[in-house]
């Protein structure tokens, strides 16, 4: 048993004949698979086989695979897995620099209000000094005035500052674990991405097939009410004939009427499947396959 048929099998309600038309085009892209169904149904010569081929018989239709494929790369829930993937490993490179030293540089300027320089000495009178040595002063000696000392006003200020830390303790307790757990929360976040995407994929083959079903059913609904206008038709010529019972031509026309309510009920479950396709792959409303 192929792939295709275990999948046809684990799906329970997509039959046999279908299930090799769907293989088929699987191995040719782009072919119609309503001739393999034709063929499979008795030839495209009958008229089930034309019915089936009327409804499906266009290349370039709506696949299984596409419609797992669209159904996964549109979802919104899968495009915030991904995002959570980028924030784990931006979690995952933040741990990681706990195995390099940190450098910190800072530099500093600072501007002063301007002063009035300070001034050593009395204020408002000048000092006296002589170029003589210490002691008394000979008869005649120089004298020099002298004002009071100023300090400079520096109005910038400048600092320039680096540090180098190297963590030793953190390398003996805390980085290796954080790194690990930081790297086991990111492989979680793949693995949950990925069974999103595969999930989201089977929908899409569920919801794909559902559709498919809905479709032949409406075809074999079709088809039983043609069947049963024929019967009715016959059996009410023959009653009127006399040749059968008015009770049999009514009967037939009851099953008339049953195979209406289920060719309209088969029409109501191909819009159904088809809203919930076209929800699933985030198709524009109004759009047909």
């Amino acid at each position: 048993m192929n792939k295709r048929s275990r999948v046809c099998g684990a799906v329970g309600f997509l039959p046999l004949l279908l299930c090799q038309a769907v293989a088929a085009q699987e191995a040719a892209p782009g072919a119609p698979t309503a001739s393999a169904v034709a063929d499979a149904a008795g030839g495209s010569g009958s008229r089930f086989g034309q019915m089936l081929m009327a409804e499906f018989g266009h290349a370039g239709g709506l696949t299984a695979s596409v419609a797992a494929q669209k159904a996964a790369q549109t979802s919104p829930d899968l495009q915030a897995s991904k995002s959570r993937i980028e924030a784990r490993e931006a979690d995952l490179s933040r741990a990681k620099q706990g195995w390099y030293p940190r450098l910190t540089l800072l530099g500093r300027y600072t501007r002063l209000s301007p002063i009035d320089a300070p001034t050593i000495g009395p204020s408002g009178v000048s000092l006296v000094a002589t170029p003589s040595p210490a002691g008394p002063l000979p008869a005649n000696a120089p004298l020099v005035g002298v004002g009071g000392f100023q300090f400079p006003v520096i109005l910038n200020q400048y600092m320039a500052q680096a540090n180098l830390t190297v963590p030793l303790s953190d390398y003996l307790l805390s980085t290796n674990h954080a790194v690990d757990a930081a790297s086991d929360t990111m492989h979680a976040a793949e693995l949950t991405s990925e069974a999103l995407h595969r999930n989201l994929e089977l929908q899409g083959v569920m919801a794909y097939y559902a559709w498919v079903r809905t479709r032949l059913q409406q075809v074999t609904a079709e088809l039983s009410l043609e069947q049963y206008q024929e019967h009715a038709r016959v059996a009410r010529a023959s009653a009127q004939e006399g040749r059968v019972l008015e009770a049999d031509a009514l009967r037939a026309e009851a099953e008339l009427a049953s195979a209406e309510l289920l060719r309209d009920q088969a029409k109501n479950a191909v819009e159904i499947a088809t809203v919930r396709l076209r929800t699933l792959l985030h198709d524009p409303p109004g759009t047909q396959y």
